[in-house]
């Protein structure tokens, strides 16, 4: 309890020191779901509704818990926006912690959440391994995809920079993937897989007075692994990837008065998963591809 109440306290004085900004908004979303080539479409669309509390890292004396944690929610609404319509889900939270400032650079505990479903049909037959059976050309199917990315960044306190992050992160994700079959006469599968991916990421964020543009470009490695199944481990097969993310961000953000503002924008998140030269001689191969997420937002904002 004593911890508790200390956290809270230091919490609370580092509000005193910058300003936390707390807003809502309205977001379009449209996502698209990495080695699922095998789908007629392998993404969609959502309106989706988006909270957060934020703010910019300021310079100052050393010391533990310096500031608010940031936080933001999004989550989409059924609507007939979605090719899903009902059976669309898309949720994303955020977290980002300081909890350590050294004069002109913070360190923080970041962590990402993100969960989406889509609905599309298979471009031919194909062997579906979840229920060891063969599923017919055309057939609907729904496709969830779940990612939990964490990790440590580094801030350096100086907006005027064109580089002010660094991090390193670990990612887990869940989603079936497409394998191209290599044995003649046999059809290409659709398998649960789960894929981690260890990362090295920096970037430039600021939350300032009209145009804002934010990136982040990370690198790094990955291979993936059955979940629920042994396809990969009984066939031998080499899984190992390149993974490219570079995400950016056009913000505006107005002030209507001292305490409240509006801000608008657009995000465009893109992803490249490179499996290189494969071995001719595996069962199975995998395709190279991208993976994609652009998002429309909005957002009415107290200063506080």
């Amino acid at each position: 309890m004593k911890v508790f109440l200390l956290l809270v306290f230091l919490f609370f004085s580092a509000s005193l020191q910058a300003r936390q900004i707390l807003g809502c908004g309205p977001q379009w979303l449209q996502s698209f779901l990495p080695m699922a080539d095998i789908l007629a479409s392998a993404d969609d669309q959502y309106l989706a509704v988006g909270c957060y509390l934020t703010h910019n890292p300021v310079a100052g004396r050393s010391r533990w818990f310096p500031q608010l944690p940031q936080l933001q929610l999004i989550s989409a609404l059924p609507t007939a926006a979605s090719k899903a319509e009902e059976d669309a889900q898309f949720q994303r939270a955020h977290i980002r912690l300081p909890i350590r400032r050294f004069q002109h650079t913070q360190l923080a505990i970041m962590a990402d959440y993100q969960q989406q479903q889509i609905r599309s049909e298979l471009l031919q037959d194909t062997y579906w391994a979840r229920a060891d059976r063969i599923l017919a050309s055309g057939q609907s199917l729904l496709i969830e995809h779940q990612q939990l990315r964490y990790g440590l960044e580094f801030t350096l306190l100086d907006a005027d920079k064109w580089l002010n992050t660094l991090s390193v992160a670990y990612e887990q994700n869940k989603q079936p993937v497409h394998l191209n079959q290599q044995q003649p006469g046999r059809i290409d599968v659709l398998t649960p897989t789960l894929y981690d991916i260890s990362q090295i990421a920096a970037g430039y964020r600021a939350q300032r007075w009209g145009w804002n543009l934010n990136w982040q470009l990370a690198l790094g490695y990955g291979y993936l692994r059955d979940n629920g199944v042994s396809l990969l481990q009984d066939s031998d097969q080499d899984s190992r990837f390149n993974h490219l993310r570079l995400e950016l961000e056009w913000r505006y953000r107005w002030r209507l008065s001292q305490r409240i503002s509006v801000q608008s924008g657009v995000v465009g998140e893109f992803q490249y998963f490179d499996f290189g030269k494969q071995n001719r001689q595996q069962r199975y191969q995998f395709n190279s591809g991208s993976a994609e997420l652009y998002r429309l937002f909005a957002g009415l904002e107290w200063r506080f």
